[in-house]
């Protein structure tokens, strides 16, 4: 079985439960038994941009190199990358450099979650500090269980949350109640019928007073720079990573309303 495999004439496929983690440990030991080391076969494809066959060499005694290919935000466990290692041997706390963000950076270290000092400098993060109990919160989020945890987390703090399942229900909401009825806008960026982004472009193209200047935070699972860019261009306050860490959406909360009840 392990030669067949090796030689890509037995394609294994295996079963368990995700729900209930079973079969994980039997599929570990199934990899160990019968899957080869990558060090000691050669690997083809096929490069789906232009159809060429390649062979991909795993070697060990390289240089450390490789691809992180999808990042997820999970609320209960947090966030998470799935990586492919072309190259090499990865360890904890390996300082590897993001050709991306043209820096090195430690593995099991984001750079990507939170308010980082640019935002705070474009969003006048830092003054002073609004009390949260009975504030009005309006938060836009397609995920059930993803709306009824930031409910619970605003709930610490006495705040009063209304939900909108997408933008577009988002925007009607806002336009029908009246003017300084909500303090701030929790916006998901990644929403059917209309996403966040276009949401906050079409609150702050109101012909009211509080649509300029209502704090709009966005919320999303992707905070590269580049999504950080966007939210503040359609005219976003604040870009917080999910899962959101209380402390820090508390503070953005606490200096943004301040900031919006002067302007009111």
């Amino acid at each position: 079985l392990r030669v067949g495999v090796c030689s890509g004439d037995v394609v294994p496929v295996l079963m368990g439960s995700n729900n209930l983690a079973r079969g994980m440990f039997t599929l570990m030991a199934d990899i160990i038994k019968y899957f080869p080391s990558p060090d000691r076969c050669k690997c083809a494809g096929i490069n789906t941009t232009n159809n060429e066959v390649f062979e991909a060499d795993y070697d060990f005694s390289k240089p450390k190199s490789a691809y992180i290919f999808k990042t997820i935000a999970d609320p209960y466990i947090g966030k998470y990358s799935l990586i492919k290692v072309n190259s090499g041997v990865l360890k904890p706390d390996d300082v590897l450099f993001n050709y991306h963000r043209d820096t090195d950076e430690k593995l099991g270290e984001s750079k990507e979650s939170g308010v980082d000092t640019a935002d705070k400098k474009a969003t006048g993060l830092g003054g002073g500090k609004a009390d949260l109990k009975g504030r009005r919160i309006l938060i836009a989020e397609d995920i059930i269980i993803n709306a009824e945890i930031m409910k619970k987390i605003l709930s610490m703090k006495e705040i009063e949350c209304y939900h909108a399942e997408n933008g577009k229900i988002a925007l009607e909401m806002f336009k029908d109640s009246e003017v300084g009825y909500y303090d701030a806008i929790l916006m998901d960026v990644r929403m059917p019928e209309m996403d966040g982004l276009e949401a906050a472009a079409a609150i702050r193209a109101l012909d009211r007073q509080d649509a300029k200047t209502i704090p709009i935070i966005a919320l999303t699972a992707n905070a590269f720079d580049e999504d950080v860019q966007r939210s503040l261009q359609v005219g976003m306050d604040a870009h917080l990573s999910k899962p959101v860490d209380p402390d820090r959406l508390y503070q953005t909360l606490e200096e943004l309303i301040w900031e919006y009840d002067t302007k009111r």
